[in-house]
């Protein structure tokens, strides 16, 4: 019995896999993301450049990776 150990168990919350984004701009980014976007990131596995999800929005995973990518808005200095 093979157990897909990378997956997250979140019962009901849509899982995203392998949104190939830089891994510091991500976690940086995730408190944003979840306040603008009113959503949550209920489990978090980050390796190398590879991060898995579960959210409770339909966020598509290249959205959030667009999000998480885009530079904090009125927090440039």
């Amino acid at each position: 019995t093979s157990t897909k150990d990378d997956q997250p168990s979140a019962g009901d919350f849509e899982c995203r896999k392998d949104v190939e984004i830089d891994t510091y701009q991500y976690t940086q980014s995730m408190e944003k993301i979840e306040e603008s976007h009113n959503f949550e990131i209920v489990k978090t596995k980050i390796k190398e450049s590879q991060v898995t999800f579960a959210t409770k929005s339909q966020t598509s995973k290249e959205e959030l990776a667009a999000l998480a990518l885009k530079p904090g808005e009125g927090e440039s200095s």
